[in-house]
């Protein structure tokens, strides 16, 4: 019984944890919409630095997410979308909206290209 209570409060810790962290991911998103795109591109290049710094780090761990999420019965189409590639690893940063109006996208050579609409 006492076990149950722990993982409750684990799980309500976490639960709350991630909601702040959305919140708060929320309330940057009103800030970061207004800015220019310049200061948006050099955020998203540096936090494309981050990722690449930690890439084998992140690789590996998002394999572990995989095997759990097998065990705990996701489906394929769940899992294929949890799952990094090394094209994400590698180019992250290619992989960004700078609007809703104009998606930046990797073209057949890699670099990016804009797709207006959608």
């Amino acid at each position: 019984m006492e076990i149950t209570k722990v993982k409750m409060t684990m799980s309500l810790d976490i639960e709350g944890y991630i909601r702040g962290i959305a919140e708060r991911a929320k309330k940057a998103a009103r800030v970061v919409s207004g800015l220019d795109s310049k200061p948006k591109d050099a955020a998203l290049l540096k936090m494309a630095e981050y990722l690449d710094a930690d890439a084998e780090e992140l690789m590996v761990e998002n394999q572990k997410d995989l095997i759990t999420g097998r065990e705990k019965g996701l489906s394929t189409a769940l899992l294929d979308r949890l799952r990094l590639t090394p094209a994400q690893k590698a180019h992250p940063h290619l992989f960004h909206a700078d609007s809703e109006a104009n998606v930046v996208e990797p073209s057949a050579n890699g670099c990016p290209s804009s797709r207006e609409g959608s």
